[in-house]
C-alpha cells in the first residue's frame, strides 16, 4: 500500500470520541492493525490518529443469515464494499493546520 493511497472516508465522529472511517471496497480489514498511525486529511488540517478498532459491517441481515461459502470467491468479491464493508475507529492525537489548498477528508497510511 502506498503512502498516499486513501483507505476510506470519515463517516462520523468527534475529536473527543474518535472518528469512524468506512474503508474503500478494495481495502481489506486484514491489512488494518490496531496501534498503527494514520493521517486524516481535512480541508485545511491534517489529523494524526491512532487506529483503535476494526469492525466488519453488512448492509443486510440476509448476508449474516446466509453468508457465502469460503470457496465462493466470486460472491465474496461481489458483496465486498456494497453488501459488506469494513470500518476503522481512529483516535486523533495531533492536528496540523496547513494552507488553504488542502484537500478532502481521506485517510491514508503514514
Amino acid at each position: 500500500m502506498g503512502l498516499s493511497q486513501p483507505l476510506g472516508s470519515v463517516i462520523q465522529g468527534s475529536l473527543s470520541q474518535g472518528l469512524e472511517v468506512r474503508l474503500h471496497p478494495d481495502i481489506s480489514v486484514e491489512d488494518m492493525r490496531v496501534g498503527k498511525f494514520l493521517v486524516v486529511q481535512g480541508r485545511r488540517s491534517q489529523f494524526f490518529c491512532m487506529l483503535t478498532d476494526v469492525t466488519l459491517g453488512t448492509g443486510s441481515q440476509r448476508i449474516l443469515a446466509h453468508p457465502p461459502e469460503p470457496s465462493n470467491l466470486f460472491l465474496q468479491e461481489v458483496l465486498a464494499g456494497t453488501g459488506t464493508y469494513g470500518t476503522i475507529n481512529l483516535t486523533p492525537m495531533l492536528m496540523f493546520t496547513q494552507g488553504e489548498d488542502g484537500s478532502g477528508g481521506d485517510v491514508s497510511y503514514t
